[in-house]
């Protein structure tokens, strides 16, 4: 079942990335291209290294960047897979893959396109795979480095260092705790140095002109009008302001809702669950595991919260954390840490071989009846955050 629901997925980014790519979409396919024709500047890391690899081999850089997107998703839905593949799952657990902020997310939203925080997501996949609470941690030095890096591909990515800071809390004990402590001041001192950076070098008229030109009929004409490259200049007040000016009580609550439906077998797993006693946590912060789970989940949330003043894309800074938050949760299944009880009901509903169609069916209403857009102004043609997808079927069967 999994495997088939991750070839699904595979197969529909891949037309959506053959249609970005071969249409230069201005915001899916340009974000990919920022580079440092103009000197250092945000977001542009990638694009200036498939920029130079194109450049280096007389390649179109569509074709790179095809080539790349195809490669990305391909190992985040392997990686995916096999992750999932490790623990047993329950009817609860499917519901969470089911999410329409997980996975459904980026097949539901045609307009979220392949961004970068898929490569954030292949990041904590890897994480989540390669650590194992049984074996050596050394090699946890390797994430610590790379993760910097994620934030000169794009700068918003700071506000889920958290994430990779909640990681490691949960994996503390008396043998880890003082290379935990050296990795832990290198990757906020180091992350530091790349946001400053890349708040200082934010972008500029020029920048966007000189990219648009170095790209030449890669891009559309429209490349220093609109799009992600031109974006590049937006000043920090400016987009707050803009922000602030398209929300109102009415689209809070409405985001409200959607986060609560989305969220609900998240929430539901972590108050049911119970969670293996960490001694060197609750000694040392004097809190249970469980609760220190559910501080930094509230935690982690909070810490996302800027994004939400400065740009619009709630629907998209939504499934990042959900993603996240999701991964942690099943790496501590993996792992054995978190656990239903041997009386609970949910001990009953493993699923051995393949799902039937009447939950396969509920299971796809579930991720699907409601769709959280990806990007929300009330000024736009799209006049709510979401998407009810069976409403119009619903009215008639009424």
């Amino acid at each position: 079942m999994l495997k088939k629901i991750f070839l699904l997925f595979f197969f529909y980014n891949a037309i959506q990335i053959y249609q970005y790519v071969s249409d230069k979409y201005s915001y899916q396919y340009e974000d990919w291209l920022i580079n440092y024709s103009n000197g250092f500047v945000r977001r542009g890391f990638v694009g200036e290294l498939l920029f130079k690899f194109s450049e280096i081999l007389n390649i179109n850089i569509q074709y790179t960047v095809f080539v790349f997107l195809i490669l990305v998703i391909g190992i985040f839905y392997l990686k995916s897979y096999q992750l999932l593949s490790k623990i047993k799952l329950n009817l609860v657990y499917y519901f969470l893959i089911f999410s329409p902020l997980f996975y459904f997310f980026y097949l539901n939203n045609h307009s979220a396109g392949i961004k970068k925080e898929f490569l954030l997501f292949i990041f904590f996949t890897y994480l989540v795979l390669k650590i194992n609470l049984n074996k050596n941690h050394n090699y946890l030095w390797g994430f610590s480095v790379i993760f910097p890096f994620l934030i000169l591909i794009h700068e918003g990515l700071i506000f889920y260092l958290i994430f990779y800071i909640f990681f490691i809390l949960l994996i503390l004990n008396n043998k880890n705790y003082k290379s935990f402590s050296y990795q832990f001041i290198f990757l906020l001192i180091f992350s530091s140095i790349f946001t400053i950076l890349s708040i200082k070098f934010n972008g500029s008229t020029e920048h966007v002109l000189q990219i648009c030109q170095s790209l030449k009929n890669q891009v559309k004409d429209s490349c220093t009008s609109y799009g992600a490259i031109y974006h590049l200049k937006d000043d920090l007040v400016y987009s707050i302001n803009h922000v602030l000016r398209e929300h109102n009580l009415k689209s809070l609550i409405q985001w409200f809702l959607i986060a609560l439906y989305c969220y609900l077998p998240l929430i539901y797993i972590i108050r049911k669950v119970k969670f293996k006693k960490n001694l060197f946590i609750e000694k040392k912060l004097n809190i249970s595991s469980k609760k220190l789970f559910i501080l930094l989940s509230l935690l982690s949330f909070v810490s996302i919260l800027p994004l939400f003043v400065v740009a619009f894309d709630w629907g998209r800074w939504l499934s990042i954390h959900f993603h996240l938050l999701s991964l942690i949760l099943i790496f501590l299944i993996k792992n054995k840490i978190i656990f239903f009880s041997k009386k609970s009901i949910f001990n009953s509903l493993k699923i051995k071989k393949n799902l039937n169609k009447k939950i396969i069916f509920c299971l796809i209403i579930f991720a699907t009846f409601v769709t959280p857009t990806v990007f929300d102004k009330k000024s736009s043609d799209h006049l709510n955050p979401y998407k009810f997808n069976y409403i119009e079927i619903i009215k008639k069967g009424l």
